[in-house]
């Protein structure tokens, strides 16, 4: 893991969202290969779910223990839960507040810039971690054939 310089993040009340896609839980030793076919799962249904907002994908980072295992979750937006495919997972996200993270680069270095996050720019920070996902926002501009593109990461905090 190579530290990345970071941008100093924008603070951000993040709106209480509905999301729905795959949860999967993640081991150490699987690679980002095994997110890759998670997104690829949800990829057929990007844009003819019912009741999806907008075009922006989220990857939620959930009971993460930063050393062995994390919860990862690919989705989108929705405005309810109805009518939704029932092989999906659904979570309610709630309003928070997050510093926010520019990523520059490829999708396969977010991990040296979540590095970069908890290693340098939270202890000198002076906020805390929020007990809620940790998202990974993948905007419009974000193309998923080369990786590259609108990245963010939104990190939970509170002071």
């Amino acid at each position: 893991m190579c530290a990345k310089p970071l941008i100093e993040p924008r603070i951000e009340t993040g709106k209480a969202m509905l999301v729905a896609g795959f949860r999967q839980q993640h081991g150490p030793q699987e690679t980002e290969r095994d997110i890759q076919r998670q997104w690829r799962r949800l990829w057929p249904y990007l844009g003819s779910l019912p009741n999806q907002v907008g075009n922006v994908t989220y990857g939620l980072l959930c009971d993460d223990d930063r050393d062995s295992t994390a919860d990862y979750m690919c989705a989108v937006e929705v405005d309810g839960f109805a009518g939704l495919p029932p092989e999906l997972d659904r979570m309610r996200i709630p309003r928070q507040t997050y510093a926010v993270f520019q990523h520059d680069g490829d999708v396969t270095t977010l991990q040296d810039t979540r590095h970069s996050i908890w290693h340098d720019w939270f202890p000198q920070s002076g906020f805390n971690a929020a007990s809620t996902p940790d998202l990974e926002r993948y905007g419009e501009l974000f193309d998923p054939a080369s990786g590259e593109g609108d990245m963010e990461i939104w990190i939970p905090i509170k002071s």
